[in-house]
């Protein structure tokens, strides 16, 4: 089973309109506002997986939540308004058992402050762990496929990504498998000593809200599809791509999944 393990977020989105500046001060009056709350951050990942296939999270109801507000306005985004408090929270680890697929969804609020030790123990229990960081990458060693974006990979490393430098990383830290995704560019891909890129299909982007979250769903489901590491990556490229065309947070769906699927396999 694909288990989602990382901080829950609580998105909240106010959508509306404006014709008017206000006499207040040089910002927009909005009018008509419509109210919507979506799960986000590792909620995210969790709804996209759980539209694909039997899914887990884990959720510890003590942890005061994240909430992030996000006010459009003629579509769009104009203020965005975080309530959040750091809140290290220790998991049961009962909730890991044996082979499972467990994605360690990071956002720095807490849930993964021992993220080493949850690694260490998915290891014992022979477990494929899937790491979307924020943190440096020393946290994540041993994990068996991190992924990341270029401007964490930036951070860790001080360089761009690179066949040399993925292999530096997985050498260093002793990951299997090294995913770089870098927006509209090149996806870069390291697995079992072997360096891809992925050229992704060119979209008319609207919002990148969650496109990390959607990737790493695919990923997931990919790989308990048994499909090859490269083909799995493709495939959430291309779920990544579509969601960026949405506004907002994004859920995939398996009619989407599956087309892209076949046209992969064609």
């Amino acid at each position: 089973m694909i288990k989602v393990i990382g901080d829950l977020i609580i998105d909240e989105y106010w959508f509306g309109t404006s014709s008017r500046q206000s006499p207040e001060a040089y910002i927009p009056v909005v009018e008509d506002v419509r109210k919507e709350t979506r799960p986000g951050g590792a909620g995210n990942v969790f709804k996209n997986i759980s539209a694909l296939t039997d899914a887990a999270c884990y959720d510890d109801v003590k942890f005061n939540k994240p909430h992030k507000l996000r006010i459009f306005c003629n579509d769009n985004i104009i203020a965005r308004v975080d309530t959040e408090k750091y809140c290290p929270v220790e998991i049961d680890y009962k909730f890991i058992n044996f082979q499972d697929i467990i994605i360690l969804s990071d956002y720095n609020k807490g849930m993964l402050h021992n993220c080493e030790a949850i690694i260490k123990h998915c290891n014992y229990k022979n477990c494929i762990t899937i790491v979307d960081p924020k943190k440096s990458f020393e946290h994540y060693a041993n994990c068996t496929i991190l992924k990341c974006n270029y401007k964490e990979f930036w951070d860790s490393c001080k360089e761009s990504p690179s066949e040399q430098m993925l292999r530096y990383v997985s050498n260093k830290y002793n990951i299997e498998c090294i995913i770089v995704t870098c927006g509209g560019d090149k996806t870069h891909i390291k697995n079992d000593g072997i360096y891809k890129t992925i050229e992704p299909t060119r979209v008319n982007v609207v919002d990148v809200t969650g496109a990390g979250d959607v990737f790493i769903a695919a990923l997931a489901r990919g790989i308990e599809l048994d499909l090859d590491m490269f083909n799995a990556a493709e495939v959430a490229c291309e779920m990544a791509s579509l969601s960026v065309t949405k506004l907002g947070t994004f859920v995939l769906t398996k009619e989407d999944y599956e087309i892209c699927l076949y046209k992969l396999l064609l």
